[in-house]
């Protein structure tokens, strides 16, 4: 007991701003893009185009994830990318300042750079948090460790939004202001870095558990036979076994397609949200899209998600995949009355966005849910990491056309395809239904 209580202790130090250094450069990424593109004068094309390739090193993270830990320890890798990430918001900072010939796709390139930092940092992070803690801290720090990550997002999407709009107010330059706020997100990195510098257990704070993990391997190694498969062979044999499976088809189909309408809508929202109603759009301002969509939207997708969990401990996943599935799109349908009357009450925007997330929340707890049933077995963690990949690709296909699709048929029209848009995932949902896939016997 004094020891679980010691470890507590420590991990208090470092699980809750390394989890938050986790949540920052994502939702940089992942939503502050949107409206940097946005505020540069990028037309709605190209913002869905090379927002949605930013999803890409989630995709691929799978393919390299296990090599890392050969390399350097956890740490290490903690720390260097978020060095990196550090140095990406400096790039970025000064590319604005200087506006060179090509700084769009400079831009573009700093933050995909920035993704693949963060990208490598979620492996290293959950990997230290594994390797440092024992099961009983891991299962107690897991709500410590979401908070953490939905706070980095709140921060970003809600108050570092209402900054940059402030900041707007007193200048006419938005390539000078978000320079700034690069410079601003770079020195909050930096000061994360530092302490998790010191924060982080090294090896003297963690030398009575490396040495029992370094016994632990001694006794594995010498259990191995002689005959065992290369570490390369081994994983081929994760990826073999996972493209073998009976269910694979409609496994897949699940993950690319429950979201299929969703992807296609979070790369449009934060422009039709913000864009005049002369142009469809609904006309908030920085402020106003931080409160709501960064601060109401979140809160909302917590809860949805908190909701969407107890609902699957209750009452079991097979009763609740279809209401679920409406949750995550019936929602939209309040984006598309809006559309066809933009200039109503801006307090029905916040009503919609609110519905919206915690639908979302409530719904993709079902998704989150499958994959880690679907991923049982020998190689739970890497068929788990597969299935991300895979959902990051769900994410990032669908979204590269939607700006043009928009463009051609306006915002009204959009919001009438992404709710066509939800016939396949409603396929896929039968389909899976039907054969039970991830689902409590009936």
């Amino acid at each position: 007991m004094h020891l679980f209580r010691d470890r507590n202790q420590s991990a208090w130090r470092w699980v809750p701003s390394l989890y938050f250094m986790q949540g920052l450069p994502y939702a940089v990424v992942m939503s502050l893009s949107l409206l940097l593109f946005r505020d540069l004068g990028i037309s709605n094309a190209d913002i869905a185009w090379m927002t949605a390739w930013l999803y890409l090193p989630w995709v691929i993270k799978p393919l390299w994830s296990p090599f890392l830990a050969p390399i350097a320890s956890e740490r290490r890798w903690a720390l260097s990318m978020q060095v990196l990430i550090a140095l990406g918001f400096v790039c970025l900072a000064a590319v604005l300042a200087m506006q060179w010939p090509y700084w769009l796709w400079a831009v573009w390139g700093f933050l995909w750079l920035i993704a693949l930092a963060s990208a490598t940092h979620d492996v290293a992070a959950d990997g230290f948090y594994l390797r440092s803690l024992d099961q009983q801290s891991q299962a107690s720090f897991v709500g410590v460790r979401s908070l953490a990550f939905r706070l980095a997002m709140l921060s970003v999407s809600g108050g570092f939004v209402g900054l940059v709009g402030k900041l707007l107010e007193q200048s006419n330059d938005p390539f000078d202001v978000w320079s700034q706020a690069f410079l601003m997100l770079a020195l909050g990195v930096a000061t994360l870095c530092f302490w998790h510098g010191l924060a982080l257990p090294g090896k003297q704070q963690g030398q009575a558990t490396v040495a029992s993990q370094t016994g632990a391997e001694n006794q594995a190694h010498a259990a191995i036979p002689p005959d065992a498969p290369s570490a390369f062979a081994q994983y081929r044999l994760v990826f073999v076994d996972f493209f073998r499976r009976d269910d694979l088809w409609p496994l897949l189909c699940f993950l690319l397609f429950y979201r299929f309408s969703e992807s296609q809508l979070l790369r449009l929202l934060v422009p039709f949200l913000m864009d005049a109603p002369q142009k469809g759009g609904l006309g908030l301002s920085h402020g106003e899209l931080g409160m709501s969509y960064g601060g109401l939207g979140v809160l909302a997708l917590s809860l949805g998600g908190l909701a969407g969990g107890y609902g699957i401990a209750r009452w079991g996943l097979r009763r609740l995949l279809w209401p679920m599935a409406c949750c995550l799109n019936v929602p939209n349908l309040a984006y598309a009355l809006l559309s066809w009357y933009p200039e109503v009450d801006k307090y029905w925007a916040y009503l919609a966005i609110t519905a919206e997330q915690f639908g979302y929340g409530f719904g993709f707890a079902a998704y989150l849910v499958f994959m880690m049933r679907v991923s049982e077995g020998m190689h739970a963690t890497a068929h788990y990491a597969i299935c991300t990949g895979f959902m990051a690709l769900g994410m990032m296909v669908p979204g590269m056309p939607a700006g043009w699709i928009q463009m051609q048929i306006g915002y009204a029209g959009f919001f009438v395809w992404v709710l066509l848009s939800v016939l396949p995932s409603f396929m896929v949902v039968a389909w899976v239904k039907k054969r039970g896939l991830g689902l409590e016997p009936a």
